[in-house]
């Protein structure tokens, strides 16, 4: 009897002690969840950008684009899955699409830089297009260096804020928000 008395109390110990630390399905859903508002083919959610810092400093003022561009802080991004069982996920905005692949550990994020622009500068960060008969450029703050690709990790991401940081030659940070 005491031994089954002990049993008992181990169990009931365990159980009461252990939550389940991602109720919606672990931190990959969570992942699919927040970034994109689920695990469907086709479904986006549009990120506005609150803050760019590089090295400390708020730089968001200060890409091109921000003042010429129409809402370019409040429909900064739309992360879309085109289709989650292949993870093609893209990123649009104004002018940029980009590829981007969640990788296994789900904790970073890589963004490969698509090529949809109409005029080409030495300045691999930096593209602009014609819209409504005016130039607008923008800078691609995902790429933020002549780099082939950039790894993001993921600092905070909930449903209404996602945060990531990388370090190449300066460290960077993106705080995205939702509002819906």
């Amino acid at each position: 009897m005491k031994f089954f008395r002990i049993i008992l109390h181990s169990f009931i110990i365990i159980t009461l002690s252990t939550c389940k630390k991602y109720p919606d399905g672990g931190l990959v859903s969570l992942t699919y969840k927040h970034l994109f508002g689920g695990r469907k083919d086709a479904i986006k959610k549009t990120w506005e950008l609150d803050a760019y810092i590089v090295n400390g400093i708020d730089s968001t003022n200060l890409i091109a684009g921000v003042q010429d561009i129409p809402n370019f802080k409040k429909n900064f991004a739309d992360f879309v899955i085109n289709d989650w069982r292949s993870k093609d996920i893209v990123v649009y905005r104004f002018l940029y699409k980009d590829h981007i692949n969640i990788n296994k550990d789900e904790k970073s994020i890589t963004f490969y830089t698509g090529m949809n622009y109409l005029v080409y500068f030495p300045v691999d960060a930096i593209q602009c297009e014609l819209k409504n008969n005016f130039y607008y450029c923008e800078r691609n703050i995902f790429k933020p260096e002549l780099k082939e690709q950039t790894v993001w990790s993921i600092k905070e991401l909930t449903k209404k804020k996602l945060v990531l940081t990388t370090t190449i030659t300066n460290n960077y940070k993106i705080i995205l928000v939702n509002k819906d």
